[in-house]
């Protein structure tokens, strides 16, 4: 059975912690509001993922297998090339450090994180493709090659711009930049569920940056 993980990875802020344990939640059930994740919190949910983190000593990310997917869930900023206040090589580390083998065939990870695909220009390097290619480099060469050829290399997928989750589906929607501010007040009132949906749009796969040889 194909397996899926969310990897959570807090900062030092308790309001954007509280924040990415919802968003966790959120990838976990199929139908839910954002008062029902509240609710869920602190007790069972119903799950089509495993969340975990680095705190769990059993390095809990060995438990994945070729072919399945990893969600790292982190605070994101646009002018900050950080996902939950570490740097594209700390994030690899962190990962690394919770057992994430890396030569794992046809592997999926998804940056839920706000701008980890986004660059300014082509010049520029985003967060996701300066960590897709640390990524690579613990591969040795020739089986990255090999393994280009045979089209099982990881992929990486991240949001452009700001990420969030549709309250009755937890489908993921984008929100404009103008916005940002008011969505983080309305994350900790109870009418976000009536906000999001006059101020989002579901995410089309060009609003994701898809590095790797699968696209997700």
């Amino acid at each position: 059975m194909m397996n899926t993980m969310i990897f959570l990875v807090l900062t030092s802020d308790k309001v954007y912690n509280d924040t990415l344990q919802l968003e966790a939640l959120s990838l976990t059930r199929e139908r839910h509001t954002y008062t029902d994740t509240l609710r869920f919190i602190n007790g069972p949910v119903p799950r089509k993922g495993e969340i975990v983190d680095s705190l769990q000593s059993d390095k809990p990310l060995s438990r994945l297998r070729f072919g399945e997917t990893l969600y790292v869930v982190g605070h994101g900023a646009k002018d900050s090339l950080t996902l939950s206040e570490l740097d594209p090589k700390q994030l690899l580390n962190h990962l690394l450090a919770s057992g994430l083998k890396p030569f794992l065939k046809n592997l999926d990870i998804v940056l839920v994180s706000c701008h980890a695909g986004n660059k300014e220009n082509n010049l520029e390097r985003s967060f996701a493709e300066t960590f897709y290619d640390l990524l690579l480099d613990t591969i040795p060469e020739i089986e990255v090659h090999h393994r280009e050829k045979e089209g099982s290399l990881p992929s990486v997928k991240a949001p452009k711009h700001i990420i969030g989750f549709r309250e009755y589906d937890g489908k993921a929607v984008g929100i404009k930049s103008i916005h940002y501010e008011t969505y983080a007040k309305e994350k900790k009132s109870n009418t976000l569920d009536t906000w999001l949906p006059k101020h989002t749009n579901l995410l089309r796969e060009d609003d994701f940056q898809i590095i790797g040889s699968k696209l997700i």
